[in-house]
């Protein structure tokens, strides 16, 4: 039996099938370690996001409560302009109906 044959026997593969294997491992390697570094670039890029994206959530947050307050403030002014044009109108009414008549 020659060597060939001998070696082929003992892993099952015919020459030239175990290089190729040893090159398909070795590729395969090569992508998981592609994988994982790129894996580790992107979960970063991630968490500064994340990080990022807190901050401007903060911000509108803040603006939300800004716009609440100054609806707020907007309909008391609204209602103290209301006020007023009633005390006008009864002082207006008071002085017209006890003008004496001439």
């Amino acid at each position: 039996m020659s060597s060939h044959q001998s070696t082929w026997k003992n892993n099952g593969l015919p020459p030239g099938r175990q290089e190729d294997e040893e090159v398909m491992n070795k590729e395969h390697q090569f992508w998981i370690k592609e994988h994982d570094t790129y894996k580790s670039c992107l979960d970063e890029e991630k968490r500064i996001t994340d990080e990022m994206l807190q901050v401007e959530i903060g911000h509108i947050h803040e603006l939300e409560e800004e716009i609440i307050y100054n609806r707020l403030m907007i309909i008391s002014a609204k209602a103290q302009i209301q006020r007023n044009n009633d005390t006008t109108m009864a002082l207006l009414c008071m002085v017209t109906s006890h003008q004496p008549k001439g």
